[in-house]
């Protein structure tokens, strides 16, 4: 799903992009959020993360990880 959000972001189409959100697919995360790191797919620029004290793991682009 990340790779789709992305591309509907690129194409501007923020009304495909907005019913992701809604349909539970895409979710927001806010800045400063302690994660852990739990699988990186470099060539790709993509990290897997699990947001400290959850159990869900989501995958982000590399770069909104510091």
């Amino acid at each position: 799903m990340l790779d789709t959000a992305i591309s509907y972001l690129a194409a501007n189409d923020k009304e495909a992009f907005n019913k992701l959100v809604d349909s539970g697919s895409v979710i927001g995360l806010k800045g400063g959020l302690e994660v852990q790191i739990m699988e990186t797919k470099t060539s790709k620029g993509k990290v897997k993360i699990r947001p400290i004290g959850e159990t869900i793991e989501v995958w982000t682009v590399s770069e909104a990880v510091k």
